[in-house]
């Protein structure tokens, strides 16, 4: 059974001007890029969506998950059949700036977490819809089978992939196109797991302290 748990929880601390550069992003007004090491659903968080038409994206912040609960559950591993059927309710295509995600081993959140990010530090782009909503727009992240480094750790891992594939994403690339290329997007050593405190369980937590190793 894929882990509900690990999407639960995210982390975004990237130097903005960075990311607005990769992106030819124009300043929104919005304080988007506050860094925050455990941003669980239910947080306003950036996401990156293409102008209707044009070969520009836009960076704002959208509710992550349909629910203000922040422990509503998340969404499972995303196939083509079902990516298929989100593409028909879905709004439009999205585009999630990660640092790094948290992943429980079991979907045992008691135990201590690990964090997963890239090696060089560098982001991490998950594909996600925006969905109307009855109150407000939300985003949800897609959900695919984890890889070699991941799988011993949790069945589901963000269907993340890298800057140029991220563009083709919001710029309405076909489907299959993405799900073939997505999954050799990254080789293992691209990534990094390490163990973290169990401190990031509490969502008050919001800490530089929550991402660092620490010894099994």
């Amino acid at each position: 059974m894929p882990d509900t748990l690990m999407s639960n929880r995210i982390a975004f601390f990237a130097d903005g001007e960075i990311l607005m550069e990769h992106f030819n992003l124009e300043p929104s007004g919005e304080v988007i890029f506050d860094p925050h090491y455990n941003l669980s659903r239910g947080y306003h968080i950036p996401v990156i969506t293409a102008k209707s038409g044009e070969d520009e994206f836009v960076i704002k912040r959208v509710r992550w998950g349909k629910s203000m609960e922040k422990s509503s559950a998340p969404p499972g591993i995303t196939d083509l059949d079902e990516l298929k059927k989100l593409e028909s309710d879905a709004n439009e295509r999205a585009l999630i700036p990660l640092s790094g995600f948290y992943i429980w081993k079991d979907e045992k959140k008691k135990d201590h977490p690990f964090f997963v990010r890239k090696i060089d530090n560098t982001l991490l782009y998950a594909a996600a819809h925006i969905f109307k909503g009855d109150e407000e727009p939300y985003t949800e992240m897609l959900m695919t089978e984890s890889n070699t480094l991941i799988k011993p750790i949790s069945e589901a891992m963000p269907m993340i992939m890298k800057r140029s594939l991220g563009k083709k994403w919001l710029q309405g690339v076909d489907l299959e196109e993405i799900v073939d290329e997505v999954s050799a997007q990254f080789i293992i050593t691209e990534l990094t797991v390490h163990r973290v405190t169990k401190e990031v369980k509490d969502e008050s937590k919001n800490d530089p302290a929550l991402i660092q190793p620490i010894p099994k």
